[in-house]
């Protein structure tokens, strides 16, 4: 099987990382750390979509300066 596996992970390109996508990682990181507690839960009135939304409207906000 070890064969098998290794053919179906053929090395291919890397993608080249956006410039978005690198600003993105930034800002849902800083949200995550706004909208979490001490032990990692979500504070009340924050989920994972709304930290989403908030650091993609960061970002935006970023990339237009």
């Amino acid at each position: 099987t070890t064969g098998s596996v290794k053919a179906g992970k053929a090395k291919g390109r890397k993608r080249k990382v956006s410039a978005y996508n690198r600003a993105f990682a930034k800002s849902f990181k800083r949200q995550k750390a706004k909208m979490t507690k001490k032990n990692g839960d979500w504070k009340k009135g924050c989920n994972s979509s709304k930290c989403m939304s908030s650091a993609h409207k960061e970002t935006k906000k970023v990339m237009n300066r």
